[in-house]
C-alpha cells in the first residue's frame, strides 16, 4: 500500500518540516529605482556588485558595479549548482510530457484530455529534496512520485497553490515505468490556466560558483595601495587550491600577488589571507556570511601586508588570473551575494554602515 501525505496547507510541506517561502529572481536590471539618490556610499567605493536580481532562464553576460565596472560571468551553466542560486537539479535533464519547460520551470497549458498523466518525470536518478512552487493547480491535485529506497515508490499530493519541499528520492534501478519519479496530474480539458511548476533555488540572491570552472572577471580596475573588502559569501564546499576573491594574477614571472587573495585555501588544504602578497595562515575562516578585509585586518583579526603591486584584475571565484592562458585557474565553489572594494582600510564603525547600505540594495533587488 503506497504511504502518502496530502498538503492542504501552504506553510507545511512535512511533519516538522516548513517550506522557504521563495522569493523572486526578477529581471536583470542595473540599478534599484532611487537607490543611487538615497543612499549615500563611503566615497572610497571603487565599485559594489550585487547578484540579487537576476535569473538563469534570463542570465546577463556581465553584472554592472554600482560605479559601473562589468564583471564578466565566464563559464556558468545557469542550471543546477551553477549560476543565480543553487538548485537541486535542472528540469533540461527530465522528460516534460505535456508543456514547455526550462531548467527551473515548467508550464502545462491546457490540453485535450481527461487522464491522469505524467507532467514531467525522470528515473534511475537520486535526487534531492526539491523547493517548488506550484500555481494553477486546479480543482485535481498534484502528486509528486519518489523513492524511499531502491524499490519503494511513495508520492505526495498537493491540493493548493503554494510554495513547498517535496522529499528525496533514493536511486532505483527500476527501467519501466514503475521507475519514474516526478510530477503527475489528471489533466482536466476544461482547465482555463496552466499549471505552473517552478524550481526554487538555495542561496537566493546569490551568484553560485561551482568550483570546476566557474568565474567572473573585471580587467579594467584601478592599481591601489589600500583597500577594504565587504563580501557576504557562503563557502558550500571548501577546496584544496581554491580562493573566493583575488586580484593575484599568475605566472609569477610576469604576475603579482596583488592587492589581496581572500580566503584562500592551498594544495595541500592549508588556510591563508594574502593582503599585498603576505601569506597570513589563519586555521578557519569566519563562519559569518558577511567578512571584510582590509590592508591590515580579516574580520576581528589582525593581519600582516607585504610590499607586493597591485593588478588591475579582480577574479570572484577563482585563486588567480593566468596571464599566459587568458583566464581564471584555481576555482572555487562558493555562493556570493554581493561584493564591495573600497580604496582605503575603512574603521569598523564604517564598515557597519556600509554593511547596512549594501544589504540594503542587495534587498531591494532580491524582492525586485
Amino acid at each position: 500500500m503506497s504511504r502518502y501525505h496530502v498538503f492542504n496547507n501552504k506553510k507545511e510541506c512535512l511533519p516538522g518540516v516548513y517550506s522557504m517561502i521563495g522569493r523572486g529572481i526578477g529581471i536583470p536590471f542595473r540599478h534599484v529605482h532611487g537607490t543611487k539618490s538615497e543612499i549615500s556610499f563611503d566615497k572610497s567605493l571603487v565599485d559594489a556588485w550585487f547578484m540579487s536580481g537576476y535569473s538563469n532562464d534570463n542570465p546577463p553576460a556581465s553584472i554592472s558595479g554600482y560605479k559601473g565596472h562589468e564583471l564578466v560571468l565566464k563559464n556558468f551553466a545557469f542550471a543546477g549548482r551553477s549560476g543565480f542560486g543553487k538548485y537541486a537539479t535542472n528540469f533540461n535533464s527530465w522528460k516534460a510530457v505535456y508543456g514547455t519547460y526550462t531548467a527551473t520551470k515548467v508550464v502545462c497549458g491546457t490540453v485535450n484530455t481527461d487522464t491522469i498523466t505524467w507532467i514531467i518525470r525522470t528515473s534511475n536518478v537520486r535526487m534531492d529534496p526539491l523547493k517548488v512552487r506550484l500555481t494553477n493547480i486546479g480543482s485535481e491535485p498534484i502528486r509528486y512520485y519518489y523513492f524511499q529506497d531502491a524499490t519503494t515508490r511513495n508520492f505526495v499530493e498537493f491540493q493548493e497553490d503554494g510554495t513547498y519541499t517535496v522529499p528525496a528520492s533514493a536511486y532505483s534501478d527500476i527501467s519501466t515505468g514503475e521507475g519514474y519519479i516526478g510530477f503527475y496530474q489528471k489533466i482536466l480539458a476544461d482547465k482555463q490556466n496552466p499549471l505552473i511548476i517552478e524550481l526554487l533555488p538555495d542561496n537566493a540572491g546569490s551568484l553560485v560558483f561551482d568550483g570546476v570552472d566557474d568565474y567572473a572577471v573585471c580587467d579594467n580596475m584601478p592599481i591601489q595601495t589600500d583597500y577594504t573588502v565587504i563580501c557576504r559569501r557562503e563557502i558550500i564546499n571548501t577546496n584544496n587550491s581554491s580562493a573566493v576573491v583575488s586580484k593575484r594574477t599568475y605566472p609569477n614571472d610576469i604576475g603579482s600577488f596583488g592587492a589581496f587573495v581572500i580566503e584562500r585555501v592551498t594544495a595541500n588544504g592549508s588556510k591563508a589571507l594574502y593582503s599585498f602578497g603576505k601569506d597570513n595562515a589563519v586555521d578557519l575562516f569566519n563562519s559569518n556570511q558577511i567578512i571584510y578585509q582590509s590592508k591590515t585586518a580579516y574580520n576581528d583579526r589582525n593581519i600582516i601586508a607585504g610590499d607586493a603591486s597591485d593588478t588591475n584584475i579582480l577574479s570572484l571565484g577563482a585563486n588567480a588570473y593566468n596571464l599566459n592562458l587568458g583566464r581564471c585557474q584555481e576555482f572555487s565553489n562558493v555562493a556570493i551575494y554581493y561584493f564591495a572594494l573600497y580604496d582605503k582600510s575603512l574603521t569598523p564603525d564604517e564598515i557597519e554602515q556600509e554593511k547596512i547600505k549594501l544589504n540594503e540594495i542587495w534587498t531591494k533587488r532580491l524582492n525586485g
